[in-house]
């Protein structure tokens, strides 16, 4: 078995005599070590810097072989899509968080309250987008484009082993989430169904099609090495959840908003319920995890076009965040509580809604396939190796270990909002905050002089934010998860 990835990837080595280890970390903070050591600290930098400039130039002529379409249809696609793009890289980082996250909101929003969830969501949003900044000046001081890498570099082994195990967790337990989410919208389908057999409706039945279905269209996504190749899937994915809040909107109209808005809506909860939806708007936020591989394969890759591309992805999620968080809540007020909203309607007595929920199960194979790309780069890691040195087949290997554990705890854990609560107040805390404001900090030269008033302030709230979510995120979703048994 062979991966046509890896002649490219050869020939991109012969080309520029990469070497067969990623030593970005080692060469570049490796130089300004011994420089400091020797008494030779602008040399080293003036070394450093040339080892940087290389290792940018490699990486646009990659991006520009790979920006080159092989055939009309690329050509086409390419148009509106190209590889690389501001828009490629924005729905890809859309579309790592927009899916299984989606369909929790109803719930958090219930949890929270209307306007604290808007708060939650509009602060979240904000600072997500700002902590790409954060990542993409530590990417381009230091020349390296991996998350796990740079920590270590910045902050030595210890940080990077942690933020590996964080982007282990939270990516691992998201592609559980989307295999819990996958069977929920069987058990839908099936239970509702008046003419199939008996034994499909079972728990033994609803398993079988659920992993028959992961087999044929999760399991292939996570193959693929780079990113960009799941640009057109990303389009179309979230062409599917757009269709899927809309047709929220007519089911509300025709349901729960038929007689206006609802006399069991709350506007702010109060005590720990309130906090317990804060986990949740984290992890529908996320998508941090992808941020260096979506900086290392964009086309021109500067700091602001890292920005301007996570805010493209952060707008659209706000926008389909809040339509599907108020709209479920209005349409179903406290029965959402807790509960997934793809439990809410029935798929086979609504056609439209059933056309949406296959368009769910599309996303939700995407957002599968962008998870699987943290969790095998932390594996990775860990090994001390990466994606584009591991032969294609013992690639193929690892995949299919983690997805199918991922797939057996998708079957057997009882409620998916339990999963985004636990992963998104301490892997998102660390992942989305802390790490993206310490990284800027130990870039070096970090005093209120030389880096304003703005970022000074923008990075504490960033790290207190981060320190918040994690103590106080966590905390909530066990003290709420042992109140309710």
């Amino acid at each position: 078995m062979t991966d046509p990835l890896d002649d490219d990837l050869n020939q991109m080595d012969e080309m520029y005599d990469v070497p067969q280890k990623n030593n970005n970390n080692e060469e570049v903070m490796g130089d300004l070590y011994l420089g400091d050591k020797l008494g030779n600290i602008d040399d080293a930098v003036d070394h450093a810097q040339l080892s940087i400039d290389k290792r940018d130039r490699e990486r646009a002529e990659w991006v520009a072989m790979r920006r080159q379409p092989r055939n009309k249809l690329q050509k086409i696609v390419a148009y509106v899509i190209p590889y690389g793009g501001l828009l490629s890289s924005g729905l890809n980082l859309a579309s790592s968080s927009i899916g299984a996250g989606i369909i929790s909101l109803a719930s958090a929003v219930e949890t929270s309250g209307i306007i604290m969830a808007v708060i939650y969501m509009v602060i979240i949003g904000i600072l997500t987008v700002y902590s790409f900044t954060l990542l993409g000046i530590a990417g381009k001081r230091t020349g390296i484009r991996n998350y796990e890498e740079i920590v270590e570099a910045l902050m030595g082994k210890g940080g990077g082993l942690f933020l590996a195990f964080c982007l282990w967790f939270l990516s691992f337990f998201a592609e559980v989430s989307y295999a819990l989410s996958l069977h929920d919208i069987m058990i839908q389908f099936l239970e509702n169904s008046p003419n199939i057999p008996k034994y499909l409706r079972t728990t033994s039945g609803i398993n079988l099609l659920t992993s028959m279905l992961w087999l044929v269209f999760m399991f292939p996504l996570c193959i693929p090495r780079e990113i960009n190749t799941l640009r057109y899937f990303s389009f179309v994915g979230i062409s599917f959840i757009i269709f899927f809040v809309i047709c929220m909107i007519i089911h509300a109209s025709q349901g729960g908003l038929k007689h206006g808005i609802r006399g069991d809506l709350v506007l702010f909860q109060h005590g720990n319920k309130a906090v317990m939806g804060m986990a949740n708007f984290i992890f529908s936020f996320i998508c941090q995890l992808n941020c260096f591989e979506v900086y290392d394969e964009m086309y021109k890759p500067t700091v602001r076009r890292l920005t301007m591309g996570a805010s493209i992805g952060v707008v659209l999620c706000f926008c389909l965040y809040f339509l599907s968080g108020f709209i479920g809540y209005c349409d179903f007020g406290p029965a959402v509580a807790d509960k997934s909203v793809l439990k809410m309607y029935n798929p086979i007595a609504e056609p439209l809604m059933g056309v949406a929920y296959v368009g769910v199960m599309f996303k939700l194979c995407v957002g599968y396939g962008l998870h699987s790309i943290p969790v095998r780069d932390s594996i990775y890691y860990f090994a001390g190796t990466n994606v584009r040195r591991v032969p294609f087949h013992w690639h193929v290997v690892c995949v299919i270990c983690f997805t199918t554990v991922s797939l057996i705890c998708g079957l057997y854990i009882p409620r998916v909002n339990l999963v985004y609560g636990l992963v998104g107040g301490f892997s998102g805390g660390f992942i989305g905050f802390i790490f993206p404001a310490y990284m800027f900090m130990y870039t070096g030269d970090w005093t209120l002089q030389s880096v304003g008033w703005f970022h000074y302030f923008m990075t504490y709230l960033l790290l207190i934010v981060g320190v918040i979510a994690v103590v106080w995120g966590t905390a909530a979703t066990i003290y709420g998860e042992v109140i309710s048994h």
